[in-house]
C-alpha cells in the first residue's frame, strides 16, 4: 500500500510538525521483535522511540507474517506496543517550501508467503 500525502496552503518556508499513526501485526506477540533496515532487532516491549530512518519492520513468527513500513523522507519515529497490534509513528519537523507545500511517503507492505508455504506443508502432508 502506497500513500503519497502533501501538506499545502502554508506559509512559504513556514515550520510545523506532522505526524502519521500506523498499525502493525495482528496481535501475535508471542515470538514477535520489532527491526530495521540496517538488520537490528528488538523486543516489542523494550523500544519506544527510533533515532532518524526510513522504515522498521515486525516479524510475527507463530503467523508467519511480515510487516514493513517505510517513508520519506527519512523522520525519527514513536513505538507503541498494543494489545492487538504495535503502532509505528513517524514524525516530521516540516519546513514547507516557497509555495508553501511539503510532500511525503508512506509504503506499508505486508509479507505472507512464510505462512503460506507453513500451510501448504500442512496440507501437503495431510494428503500424504
Amino acid at each position: 500500500l502506497l500513500f503519497r500525502g502533501r501538506v499545502s496552503g502554508l506559509k512559504p518556508h513556514a515550520t510545523c510538525r506532522l505526524a502519521v499513526v500506523l498499525p502493525l501485526g495482528t496481535g501475535a506477540t508471542q515470538d514477535s521483535y520489532g527491526y530495521d533496515r540496517q538488520g537490528r532487532t528488538w523486543d516489542l516491549g523494550s523500544l519506544d522511540s527510533l533515532d532518524d530512518c526510513d522504515g522498521v519492520g515486525l516479524i510475527e513468527e507463530s503467523t508467519g507474517v511480515d510487516w514493513s513500513v517505510n517513508w520519506s523522507p527519512a523522520a525519527p519515529a514513536w513505538t507503541v506496543p498494543g494489545v492487538s497490534y504495535s503502532l509505528v509513528v513517524p514524525h516530521w519537523h516540516v519546513t514547507a517550501d516557497e509555495e508553501g507545500r511539503w510532500s511525503f511517503c508512506v509504503n506499508l507492505s505486508v509479507d505472507t508467503s512464510a505462512a503460506q508455504a507453513r500451510t501448504l506443508g500442512l496440507l501437503s502432508r495431510k494428503a500424504a
